[in-house]
Order: structure tokens, then sequence, then C-alpha cells
């Protein structure tokens, strides 16, 4: 007699974490306080960066140095792009241990 094993999937299937994971890389003062930030995928392209604005007030415009609505419309489809992929989460890694990097 042959015994033969089936296996039925569950109903509700435990959804597996899927990490993207940024680097930042930031340029920092005399003193070691961050004055730029920028944010690069695992392909190495920069997709976000912010600097602080305290040298250059006047540069301080939407569509030149502030987040503007073309600049959120980049992260949404990022994002978009990151959900087809698969992933559910992301984060970044600061390599030179300055900042905090849980978000």
């Amino acid at each position: 007699m042959k015994i033969i094993y089936l296996s039925i999937p569950s109903q509700g299937a435990i959804p597996t974490k899927k990490t993207y994971q940024f680097n930042a890389e930031y340029q920092t003062d005399d003193l070691d306080f961050a004055v730029g930030v920028s944010l690069f995928d695992q392909n190495d392209n920069m997709v976000f960066s912010a600097w602080n604005l305290n040298e250059c007030p006047e540069d301080a415009v939407i569509g030149r140095d502030l987040f503007d609505e073309k600049d959120f419309i980049k992260a949404v489809k990022l994002g978009m792009e990151l959900a087809k992929q698969g992933y559910n989460d992301v984060k970044y890694v600061d390599s030179t241990g300055l900042y905090e990097t849980s978000c």
C-alpha cells in the first residue's frame, strides 16, 4: 500500500517582509553636523537629496531647492515600482554611523 500526502495551502498565508535598502551619504560641516544627505538605490543611482539652505536662503524656492510636486511624483512612482517588485518595506543605511537609521 502506498500513502500519498496532499498539501493544502492555508487561506491566510503569512506575508513575508521584503525590505529595500537605500544607502545614505552625508556631507558634514567642520563639527560633523549634517549639511546634506543623498539617498542611493541598490544600483548606486541617487534617488533623493536634501541640503541645508542656511548659506543661500534666497535659493529656497519651490522647483529649485525645496521638495516640490515633481519630487513627490518621483517618490510615489519609485514606491509603486518597489511594490511591484514585492517590497513592502524600506530602510536606509548610514555608513558613517552618525545618525539614527530608523524610519
